[in-house]
């Protein structure tokens, strides 16, 4: 369960369906807050649609929204976080801090 660890910084109710009422307004499935747009538009016989990220420092979540910002779809990476039991999960997410992701940036630029 969710209590034995404990996502930094993240909503303190991790249930499925908490975080599927989360996406549904828009907001970020584990922090709670508002996922701005963070790519271009794209046209499909479908319909319109763009990705939108979750603006927390660090957190990689992205969504698809239809261009009427109704509704939203996690981007396949994250689906995993909407099909674990009610219960919760007791994983912990641990998304890279700056500092690791620009020693893995100049790591594979600097190295042959």
């Amino acid at each position: 369960m969710l209590n034995d660890r404990a996502i930094a910084n993240a909503m303190r109710i991790q249930t499925r369906t908490a975080r599927r009422n989360r996406l549904a307004i828009g907001c970020c499935p584990l922090h709670g807050c508002k996922m701005d747009q963070i790519d271009l538009w794209y046209e499909t016989a479908m319909g319109n649609y763009t990705f939108v990220g979750c603006m927390y420092l660090n957190c990689e979540i992205e969504a698809m929204v239809d261009d009427e910002f109704s509704n939203y779809e996690l981007a396949e990476k994250w689906l995993y976080l909407l099909e674990q039991t009610d219960q919760g999960s007791a994983c912990v997410i641990h998304f890279p801090s700056y500092e690791e992701r620009e020693a893995r940036v100049r790591k594979k630029c600097f190295t042959k």
